[in-house]
């Protein structure tokens, strides 16, 4: 059996764990973007991982919710592979396998004890925590463990491809203490990390806020050093949206265009995409009714929120009897900073 999968972090664990079940021979490291153009030829017997599905495939594994999918009745189909919306592609791999896992086979109880293991349960939670990019700033300035081992895969580099079987292999084996020790591994980990200062120029150099939105132009710079992609976000902590403009490194005279969100700060990533779509109507102005009372509802600020950004006096300006007003739920406002009365009510009643 071949496996097609990425070569980023999420993709060489989906390997880890799969080659540990599947008698895999081959290999096939490609980028979302060729199966999504149909330049990747995918035949029976296929195993696909973090990857958009193919018809041709035997098992298929992700959780990316803008990937086409099959007809899966639930998300894992025994047989067929499985799909949700989880933090990871490995975590959707690891479920498949302990669902079609008998205990009562020999075989099988030495997968259930391979899967539930402490050490693959620590991969599993960290290779969440990086594909979500559920990480802290001290990750990202900072980066450690499996955070670090992550950055050291990129998938752009067909000639890193004996790096990544390397990777799968260690990820499956052994513990983090001896991958870290690998020779080659420590090699690229020290790389990542003395290259930070380098690629913190560089991306301070070319890199713009154009409103919320981080607009890095990369475009003609040779040797960009890689690994650390959320290192833009500690030093533009004040946009939400991030456009990266670079030369394509895998087809000549292309422009590479991508788009993600501040892991940091990602509150209006939403409403950045809505206004894209829809431009007229969010910035068209419609003026209000004279008389704002026959209106059903009206939005605003929660009081909270208007608290962390103003300040006690903004607050009390319009509001002279804001704390009343909380404190019996005349105000709106978010579960908790209102209606204190009814809450402590309804606790009460909980607890008789």
């Amino acid at each position: 059996m071949r496996l097609v999968t990425r070569a980023d972090f999420d993709g060489l664990v989906c390997g880890a764990l799969i080659t540990k079940f599947e008698d895999i021979d081959s290999y096939l490291f490609v980028e979302p973007k060729f199966m999504q153009d149909g330049l990747v030829e995918v035949r029976n017997g296929d195993i696909i991982a973090n990857l958009p599905y193919h018809p041709s495939c035997t098992l298929w594994f992700d959780h990316h919710i803008t990937n086409t999918t099959p007809q899966f009745d639930r998300p894992i189909m025994p047989g067929k592979g499985g799909f949700r919306l989880a933090p990871s592609a490995a975590r959707v791999v690891c479920e498949y396998y302990n669902e079609i896992s008998k205990p009562n086979e020999p075989a099988a109880a030495a997968h259930l004890a391979f899967l539930n293991s402490q050490r693959m349960k620590y991969l599993l939670e960290e290779t969440d925590k990086i594909d979500a990019g559920k990480l802290t700033r001290e990750d990202v300035l900072n980066p450690q463990g499996y955070v670090l081992i992550s950055m050291t895969t990129d998938g752009r580099n067909a000639g890193d491809e004996p790096y990544w079987l390397r990777v799968i292999e260690l990820l499956r084996e052994e513990t983090l203490e001896n991958m870290l020790n690998d020779s080659e591994v420590k090699r690229r980990c020290r790389q990542i990390l003395d290259e930070q200062e380098q690629l913190r120029k560089i991306l301070l150099q070319h890199t713009t806020l154009k409103g919320n939105v981080i607009y890095a132009d990369l475009r003609g710079i040779d040797n960009i050093p890689d690994g650390n992609r959320f290192l833009v976000f500690t030093l533009f902590p004040e946009g939400n949206i991030q456009v990266k403009v670079a030369d394509d490194t895998q087809r000549a005279n292309t422009t590479a265009i991508s788009v993600g969100y501040n892991i940091f700060n990602p509150a209006l990533i939403g409403r950045a995409f809505i206004l894209v779509s829809f431009a007229k109507p969010m910035t068209t102005y419609t003026q209000p009714v004279a008389n704002i009372m026959s209106m059903d509802a009206k939005t605003m600020a929660t009081p909270l929120s208007v608290l962390k950004e103003d300040g006690v006096a903004k607050l009390l300006e319009p509001y002279p009897n804001i704390y009343q007003d909380l404190l019996m739920g005349n105000r709106a406002g978010s579960l908790g900073e209102t209606a204190t009365v009814a809450l402590l009510l309804g606790a009460a009643f909980l607890m008789i």
